[in-house]
């Protein structure tokens, strides 16, 4: 890739140890780009149908499960590296294999509430898109 030539002007915020303040121009050459950042860059991207799974009412102590459906919307091969919980209430798999653009996968969650009332666990999902980390939301109420 090329050199990129071009001066960007940054207005700095300069504060001192008694409370003062000033603004300064500084003038950078930017001379070469990072590939991850150029548009045109193969990039998976994730996209789920909604980033919150609400599931009802469920009876404490019976596993209940679900699936999240997500789409590559990228332009390169998705690579989901890992799904954690934020509960031991909430497990998750996820299929081990790369999915091509346009292509689709699933997330297999099983959720036993421990305990009666509402609840909300969030998956964390991490990927090598750009966003590296998307988050998921699971609630409902246990009877």
């Amino acid at each position: 890739m090329g050199k990129l030539k071009g001066i960007l002007v940054l207005a700095l915020l300069i504060s001192g140890t008694y409370g003062w303040a000033q603004s300064q121009r500084v003038n950078l050459t930017i001379l070469d780009t990072d590939p991850i950042l150029t548009a045109s860059s193969p990039m998976p991207r994730i996209s789920w149908s909604s980033k919150t799974r609400d599931i009802g009412y469920r009876p404490v102590g019976e596993t209940y499960s679900t699936t999240l459906r997500f789409q590559n919307t990228g332009n390169d091969y998705l690579k989901i590296q890992g799904v954690s919980s934020s509960s031991s209430q909430c497990v998750a798999s996820h299929q081990e294999e790369e999915i091509a653009p346009g292509d689709g996968g699933l997330i297999t969650i099983q959720i036993t509430p421990a305990r009666p009332g509402a609840f909300q666990f969030f998956l964390t999902v991490t990927s090598n898109t750009r966003e590296v980390a998307e988050v998921i939301s699971i609630r409902g109420i246990a009877h």
